[in-house]
């Protein structure tokens, strides 16, 4: 799901790891970052916090991982991924 910077600190949510996203990144052309759910980092990269500023393809576009949510944290929505 795409969201804006002021997203999860608008729901209050705190990340388990890495940063929230930054304003700068809301604009056009900034480098593609993204925040993982606690659930993908443990599938995908068995707990390991170097997941953290690693890239990852999402939508054949290349990502930053940046952050990773709160365990059982879930948003429902419609929206495609970003």
């Amino acid at each position: 799901m795409r969201v804006t910077a002021n997203f999860f600190p608008l729901l209050k949510v705190n990340l388990w790891r890495g940063r929230n996203f930054q304003s700068e990144e809301d604009k056009r052309g900034s480098q593609p970052v993204t925040i993982i759910s606690y659930e993908f980092w443990q599938s995908r990269f068995a707990g390991d916090e170097a997941a953290l500023n690693q890239e990852i393809n999402l939508n054949g576009k290349q990502h930053t991982i940046v952050g990773i949510l709160p365990r059982g944290f879930s948003f429902l929505c419609q929206s495609k991924t970003r």
